[in-house]
């Protein structure tokens, strides 16, 4: 089989594992909605059986009132489970935006704070907070270049100062420059589908999956 052309126009009939990944961000979009309420609900639990040994768990539970934040993380746990089960992986994007603790939808400012700090390896990282379970996640920052006018303006080295000071200096100014990752390059070939229409990406990319309507 020969190499499909570049230009070819992506077809959303093409794409591998469809109806998943529709599921997958019909369950990322659910869970977000619902935590956005601020409603509770009560849930009330079936007859259990007399030779369960979690018999008197369940039955402390059982007037325990569940607010729409659990039914959400429980989506988020349905959706890490369908991932697994399918080996279809999911956008880094939105893999980063799960919190490990209690699978809540890391929404800055609403369920997560988000503060920078300084790094050795990767300069600065963004620490995300779980307002639920005070879980943290450290994120490196995304790569930046330093553009040529940045360079030009630095300060001339100093002659007087020992050889060995002057590159340190100059290996500390002189930060080299990472390439984004795949996800966020606009010139990767992306294709995002809202239903069978296709959507133009951002300058940054795009952390959708395919949005369907079902």
């Amino acid at each position: 089989m020969g190499k499909k052309p570049k230009d070819e126009i992506p077809n959303i009939n093409a794409a591998a594992n469809r109806d998943i990944m529709q599921r997958l961000n019909f369950l990322q979009q659910a869970s977000l909605s619902l935590q956005s309420v601020e409603s509770t609900t009560t849930k009330s639990i079936s007859a259990i059986d007399a030779h369960s040994p979690k018999r008197t768990h369940k039955i402390h539970n059982k007037n325990r009132e569940f607010s729409s934040g659990d039914l959400a993380r429980s989506y988020v746990q349905c959706m890490r489970s369908v991932g697994q089960k399918t080996t279809v992986k999911m956008d880094p994007s939105v893999k980063r935006s799960l919190c490990q603790g209690c699978n809540t939808i890391l929404v800055p400012g609403s369920t997560a704070s988000v503060r920078v700090k300084k790094s050795r390896c990767h300069r600065h990282l963004m620490v995300y907070t779980c307002f639920h379970c005070k879980t943290t996640k450290r994120i490196p920052t995304s790569p930046s270049a330093i553009g040529a006018a940045v360079k030009s303006e630095s300060d001339p080295l100093d002659p007087s100062l020992s050889s060995g000071s002057q590159i340190t200096n100059s290996r500390n100014e002189q930060t080299q420059a990472r390439p984004p990752p795949l996800f966020a390059r606009t010139d990767a070939g992306h294709a995002v589908f809202c239903g069978t229409q296709s959507i133009s990406l951002g300058e940054h990319g795009s952390g959708l999956l395919f949005a369907g309507t079902g």
